[in-house]
């Protein structure tokens, strides 16, 4: 269904998404929360040792998936994944919530700046489930434990089909698989702590399938720094599109002295009918007028976007 997201940024930020088309995607790992991508490391470890309890019990005469269990170090091998130095998520944050001050203190330049609204179905028709995802962030991950392991359970029932063609090494590469898929989305579990913001992200996973990374590089060390930069040469020299959208290369900006790198997502071909809703922070100054003549001169229908202030009181 088609929804409002709403993106909180300073003046700057929203004359220049208007002006280039473009929402700039940035390292997550680099936000104000210390704890990304690591937080669902817990629930991750006892959905893996959970399912391959529940198997065990299910197929107790499985001697092969029994002696397989003996040999995880479940904490070691998801730990490594997902604190593999390498790992690089680009992102760009949304809230459900327009209008909601903590929003506006800590990412709209305290509450100087913009809250853009953007019609979700665009954001949706670019998510190709590899590379690149749109989705709500879950505030605890133990909500989603079940699903995980009955994930993980439905991996196992399909390995054990194909035992008698591939061998014993199919339960590693369905252990290996639930590992990639749990690298992919451990960006969209955050710290409870967030919950208010009502976050969404649209995520930028460089390295996209795991699994195929190794394949691709079987004759490397996977936790070698020359790895990372062969792949990630690739979005240096390599536009891309994804529905709509066309990610532009790897590019580079300084913020506080720090060297940081970004990609920006071209939304031109959808302009005037991705952006939805303005919404004035509670100490914007800006002109209606100007304002309005601003989007006009940006190609935008200023009577097809809402425009509204803030409703806090806040000085």
């Amino acid at each position: 269904m088609s929804k409002t997201v709403y993106h909180y940024c300073s003046s700057d930020t929203f004359v220049s998404i208007i002006s280039n088309n473009t929402l700039r995607m940035t390292n997550i790992k680099k936000s104000n929360d210390y704890t990304e991508v690591i937080n669902c490391l817990n629930v991750f470890q006892d959905a893996l040792k959970q399912a391959c309890l529940r198997f065990k019990k299910k197929f107790p005469h499985d001697s092969i998936f029994a002696a397989f269990c003996e040999n995880i170090s479940y904490e070691n091998l998801i730990e490594q994944a997902v604190l593999n130095d390498s790992l690089t998520y680009y992102a760009t944050c949304f809230s459900e919530a327009g209008d909601l001050l903590s929003q506006w203190r800590g990412y709209a330049k305290d509450a100087t700046g913009v809250a853009l609204g953007f019609d979700t179905r665009y954001l949706l028709e670019m998510t190709d489930y590899r590379n690149m995802k749109f989705m709500a962030v879950e505030y605890n991950a133990y909500n989603v434990l079940e699903d995980l392991i009955y994930y993980i359970i439905k991996k196992f029932e399909h390995a054990q089909h194909e035992l008698k063609i591939r061998g014993p090494s199919v339960y590693e590469n369905a252990v290996s698989a639930v590992i990639s898929s749990f690298v992919y989305n451990a960006v969209f579990y955050k710290n409870p702590a967030f919950s208010e913001e009502q976050e969404w992200r649209l995520v930028f996973y460089p390295f996209g399938n795991i699994r195929n990374l190794a394949i691709r590089h079987r004759v490397r060390d996977m936790s070698t720094n020359q790895l990372y930069y062969d792949r990630m040469l690739e979005f240096v020299n390599k536009e891309s599109t994804y529905g709509p959208f066309k990610r532009k290369t790897l590019q580079f900006g300084v913020n506080r002295d720090n060297i940081l790198s970004y990609f920006d997502l071209d939304f031109s071909s959808i302009a005037p009918y991705f952006v939805k809703e303005i919404v004035l922070g509670p100490k914007n100054k800006m002109d209606d007028l100007d304002l309005r003549l601003f989007l006009l001169s940006k190609g935008y229908n200023p009577g097809n976007i809402k425009i509204v202030r803030s409703k806090a009181t806040y000085q």
